[in-house]
């Protein structure tokens, strides 16, 4: 029988478990944070022309898939991929892989959109905290102060419900807390369901903000302006008005409140408006960055 050196033996030993702890394969590999979106939490739309299109739904679809289906367009980069959330009150609550810091006296974060000149379509943005540290946008959220925050027109606690249609290709009529009644009215450039084919309610309801209108009509079109600052896809991907600022978050009653850092961003529809064969406002969102980002 041949035998081996004892001492050789440990020290091949001990080469083997270097090798194998160092190579990549291993499963000890740490995985690489990210500065944009990580997960994505929830998507409720509001109805509209673009619903079950970006992402895209069929009947018989679960909330599960659509919501892999826009983790898959956002998640990991920006301007690569796109979601709608449908008109007032639609949603979409999202998180990052690491806390995003509140760094004094500057932006810390971007929202990316598909906004241009005179095409605002304005979203409320919401922050918060993992604060109980079990991963889930569970705890406190804040909403971030805007230019309009205090504009005189603005409605604070309205209420709008959307109502499923007998037929899918049908408008979708909406009433709000106010008296105020409307449609989604459909076109001829979406001929999709404008409802959302996952939702088994017959009727959506959302809460929030409501910005004032600001579309208007200039022969056959209409012209958006976008507000000073403060709103998701409200202003060009390259502006500065399209970075947010930590510090800009407030309590319920308007109060400012300080954040050291957040983890979750909710981004809803602000505008009820209806343009015609344009179709109705809504906010789209093509992605998040940290701003003050490093992957050591």
């Amino acid at each position: 029988m041949c035998t081996f050196p004892l001492h050789k033996l440990l020290i091949l030993c001990g080469i083997c478990f270097l090798c194998f702890s160092c190579h990549p394969d291993s499963g000890q590999e740490e995985t690489k944070k990210t500065p944009y979106i990580a997960q994505v939490f929830d998507y409720c739309p509001a109805p509209g022309q673009f619903v079950n299109v970006i992402p895209q739904a069929s009947q018989g679809d679960t909330k599960e898939r659509i919501l892999a289906r826009a983790e898959e367009l956002l998640v990991g980069s920006v301007n690569t991929g796109m979601v709608s959330l449908g008109a007032w009150g639609g949603y979409i609550v999202v998180g990052f892989d690491h806390d995003l810091v509140n760094e004094p006296d500057t932006v810390d974060f971007k929202i990316y959109g598909n906004a241009y000149e005179n095409n605002a379509e304005p979203g409320i943005v919401m922050v918060s905290a993992d604060e109980n540290g079990n991963g889930l946008p569970d705890d406190a959220w804040f909403e971030l102060r805007a230019s309009e925050y205090d504009h005189p027109e603005l409605i604070r606690h309205y209420r709008c419900v959307y109502y499923r249609p007998a037929s899918l290709t049908d408008s979708i009529l909406w009433k709000d807390n106010l008296g105020g009644k409307g449609y989604v009215s459909r076109n001829s450039y979406h001929e999709q369901a404008y409802y959302p084919l996952w939702e088994s309610a017959d009727s959506l309801v959302f809460e929030g903000s409501r910005l004032p209108s600001t579309a208007y009509q200039v022969g056959t079109t209409f012209k958006c302006p976008a507000f000073d600052w403060g709103y998701a896809d409200n202003a060009p991907n390259q502006s500065s008005a399209a970075c947010f600022d930590i510090d800009w978050a407030v309590d319920a009653s308007g109060k400012a409140v300080k954040l050291s850092q957040i983890n979750f961003v909710k981004v809803y529809t602000a505008q009820q408006q209806s343009l015609g064969w344009i179709g109705e406002t809504s906010t789209e969102v093509t992605g998040m960055e940290d701003l003050h980002f490093s992957a050591e």
